[in-house]
Parts: C-alpha cells; sequence; structure tokens
C-alpha cells in the first residue's frame, strides 16, 4: 500500500459517547484489537531526524510500515506518506531489520476500536496515557467531520503519539521511554490537565 493519509487526533473522556455519535453518522464498527508496536531506527537515529518513522505491528496481523512527512506542512491536519507491507513472521522480520543496522528504539501498545463511514476512517484508541479519537479521511472531509460528532476543532493535535508522550514525559517527569500499560499502572495522571500542550489551536 502506497498512499498520503490525513488525519487529526482528539483527546476524549467518554468512548461510548462517542462511539454512539460515530455509529449514529451511519458508521459501521469494526471491533477492538490490541495493538504491539515497535519503533526502529538505526544507532545514530536517522529517521527520527529525517521525522521519518518504520513500525512494526502486531494485531490481528503483522505489518511493517514507513511513514514519510510532506515537504510542505500542514497545520490544520498531520499529513504523511505511508508505504506499508503485510509481514508473515513478526520475529523473523524484526531479525532481518537488526541485521540492516535497525534496532527498536520505542515500544509502545494500544487498543484500538476501528468504525468506518465511506472513506474515512475513525479509531478510537485506547493508550496508557489516554483516550483518543483519530479521524483519517480526505483533509476537506475531517474538520466537517469532527464538527458531526461534536468536537471542537482547536482542541485537535496533529502529533503523534510519541510527541505526546514525550510532552508527557517531560511534564510528570517519568524515566520510562515505553509506552506500555504496565509502565503506566502507577502513574497518576489525567492527560487534560496538559492537554492544551499538545492542541493545534485555531
Amino acid at each position: 500500500m502506497n498512499k498520503i493519509e490525513s488525519e487529526v487526533k482528539f483527546l476524549i473522556t467518554d468512548k461510548n459517547i462517542i462511539r454512539k455519535k460515530i455509529l449514529n453518522l451511519g458508521a459501521e464498527n469494526q471491533g477492538e484489537v490490541f495493538e504491539y508496536n515497535i519503533l526502529f531506527d538505526d544507532k545514530n537515529d536517522s529517521l527520527f531526524h529525517k521525522k521519518n518513522m518504520l513500525r512494526l505491528r502486531r494485531d490481528k496481523r503483522n505489518r511493517l510500515t514507513l511513514k514519510i512527512p510532506p515537504e510542505n506542512k500542514n497545520v490544520e491536519v498531520k499529513t504523511f506518506k505511508e508505504l506499508e507491507v503485510d509481514v508473515d513472521n513478526f520475529d523473523t522480520m524484526t531479525e532481518i531489520l537488526n541485521s540492516l543496522g535497525l534496532f527498536p528504539k520505542i515500544i509502545y501498545e494500544k487498543y484500538r476500536e476501528t468504525l468506518l463511514l465511506n472513506d474515512a476512517i475513525f479509531c478510537i484508541d485506547s493508550m496508557p496515557f489516554g483516550n483518543f479519537l483519530e479521524i483519517e479521511a480526505n483533509e476537506q472531509e475531517i474538520r466537517p467531520l469532527s464538527s458531526k460528532i461534536g468536537l471542537c476543532w482547536p482542541k485537535r493535535s496533529i502529533l503523534n503519539y510519541f510527541e505526546i508522550f514525550e510532552i508527557i514525559k517531560d511534564k510528570c517527569m517519568l524515566s520510562f521511554s515505553d509506552i506500555t500499560f504496565k509502565n503506566f499502572a502507577p502513574v497518576n495522571f489525567n492527560p487534560k490537565t496538559i492537554a492544551y500542550l499538545f492542541e493545534s489551536g485555531n
């Protein structure tokens, strides 16, 4: 798969209310899966410095994904080029990447519930540090869709989860780098208290 993706995220407090609003638009619920993800980079963090992301994901299947930012940054929504392939064996793919000088940099987990409405994809993500709604659609359709389910456009985020985590890590003085439910279990944290730091505003 090779395509340009456009998306935004919203911090949400009640998944049930958001889900009901999306379903009322006529969306079809695809169910929820647990995701285990590894981000890879070389010893010089070459991909990170180029703002590229190489991810190996395991949920119901295994996928290797490369995300590349566009030359011209969009301040309204997050856009990037995505290259993705299915992988038969997660562990073997990890060994291949290691042999090429690419090693795990960050592990992150989440539960993702996906709802489809025509060409739009709504993802209700339960992250270790809070619940988010991700809307992926045609660039011009994202804002109207968010309005239809009662979301405030200035409160959207165009950061990825790792950038949001870095803000949380700094504010909470966390010592770990992997975004796992186990790591966050003892952390007393309410993402609403610092949401303004990762919202995009007007």
